[in-house]
């Protein structure tokens, strides 16, 4: 092929083409080459892929976030050709060579890692995944845990949502089932249902069409909340008016009512902490769904038992199902880290500041020159030390001592930020962090 690879053997079929191994006379190596159908939709469909498989080779350029790289891609009499590098076998092969056993807790964690590695870049850079399944995660060489996220050719970007019918049934999430608004939390519903499979060697949810995959998803879950199922679509094909379930018998013409059956019976395991990381993975709920940020702080995947505070070692948050929507999450610490940003070298030192802020009988706090002093102190003795504490809200700050209190207000902020900017050390600040520099990835946000 275009003078240059030699096609050795099939690798595997699909609806959208052939994959075979090929060897690179060019670079001396072998490769898979995922040749598309000559027809005009999987051409759309492949340019769409290589866009998002550039964009993941560009958010990830260390290639240590465990997802396939694309090396080239080419036309080829009528066929649009992508070149990959060599894998050794998927998680469902792995499987099914131990006789669907499935596998041990420490190759658990470390696919978990891996995973959850792979979906935070994902998240981070707004890409659906849409078919996360065993399938679909390679294992990059005998006897070896490492794996690599591969297919993304159902992907999309979660703006650009095209595609309804979405997903392998037994990984399908239930807003794909009953139509309702889907976005990146599909694939940690994906995610959940595979691991509860690599656990127990066979799927969770079963299901031989949509309506047994949601009878399934809720005997085990329960029925799903009315405002899940008022918000979707398709809610006539699955609930009645009263949100009831309409089927609730399988193809066997076995009952199955809904929260019958418990999560530990179905996963195969009595492991608390491992059954809490399912449980949060398989929400009804997208929005209360865990993150795959949260993901990685849970004790599953660090080891390590959470705080009375909900906080791991050295403060990492540490994952609660939570809703989104709800007006307290603003003040949660993602939020607060995220606005420590603007400034962390003034934070560090407000918090350890020697400065106290006087407080009128009135309540009346100083003004934007008080703050942008505190600010321009910090810069220059940020070894002082007290007992003043801060903390950093979404929009103002807040500086305690002993029982007095001053809140800086959003234009006392803005007169710091100000002074910053003119003294040219704001600016300095951003580039040494990698915030709005040229060269910055889009949607840079901690996920």
């Amino acid at each position: 092929m275009a003078y240059r690879y030699e096609v050795l053997k099939g690798l595997g079929k699909g609806s959208f083409g052939d994959v075979v191994k090929a060897y690179d006379h060019k670079t001396k190596s072998y490769l898979a080459i995922k040749i598309i159908r000559n027809e005009r939709r999987f051409h759309k469909q492949a340019q769409s892929e290589i866009k998002i498989l550039d964009l993941i080779r560009r958010q990830d350029k260390k290639n240590n976030h465990n997802m396939i790289h694309m090396k080239d891609s080419f036309l080829f009499r009528g066929h649009l050709c992508i070149t990959f590098e060599m894998m050794h076998c998927d998680l469902y092969a792995a499987l099914k060579k131990d006789g669907f056993r499935g596998f041990g807790k420490s190759t658990l964690r470390a696919y978990a890692k891996s995973l959850v590695s792979s979906l935070r870049v994902l998240r981070r850079s707004r890409i659906i995944h849409c078919d996360l399944k065993p399938e679909n995660i390679l294992i990059r060489a005998p006897g070896s845990n490492d794996i690599k996220v591969i297919d993304f050719g159902s992907s999309c970007f979660d703006t650009q949502k095209v595609h309804t019918y979405i997903q392998s049934r037994f990984y399908r999430s239930p807003e794909v089932i009953i139509g309702g608004e889907y976005g990146v939390p599909i694939d940690m519903w994906s995610f959940g249902c595979i691991m509860a499979e690599l656990h127990s060697g066979r799927p969770i949810f079963p299901g031989r069409d949509e309506k047994e995959q949601l009878l399934y998803q809720m005997e085990v879950l329960g029925a799903p909340p009315t405002s899940v199922v008022q918000a979707s679509s398709r809610r006539a094909s699955f609930f009645g008016k009263n949100c009831e379930p309409l089927f609730l018998k399988d193809k066997k013409g076995r009952t199955r009512l809904p929260g019958t059956r418990p999560l530990g019976k179905a996963v195969g395991t009595t492991d608390a902490v491992f059954l809490d990381f399912i449980a949060r993975c398989l929400t009804w709920d997208p929005a209360a769904r865990m993150t795959p940020r949260e993901a990685a702080h849970h004790e599953f995947i660090t080891g390590v038992k959470p705080t009375e505070d909900g906080y791991g070692p050295a403060g990492t948050p540490v994952s609660r199902s939570r809703s989104r929507s709800s007006t307290s999450s603003t003040t949660s610490f993602s939020t607060r880290k995220r606005d420590s940003r603007v400034d962390a070298t003034a934070a560090k030192y407000i918090a350890s500041t020697t400065t106290t802020v006087e407080v009128g009988s009135g309540g009346t706090t100083k003004s934007a020159s008080a703050a942008a002093a505190m600010m321009q102190r910090a810069r220059s003795d940020p070894s002082s030390s007290s007992n003043t504490t801060t903390s950093v809200g979404a929009s103002s700050t807040t500086t305690s001592t002993g029982s007095r209190h001053h809140r800086a207000s959003d234009s006392q902020l803005l007169g710091a930020k100000q002074m910053r900017m003119q003294s040219g050390e704001y600016d300095r600040d951003v580039k040494t962090r990698g915030v709005g520099s040229t060269n910055h990835a889009p949607y840079a946000t901690d996920a």
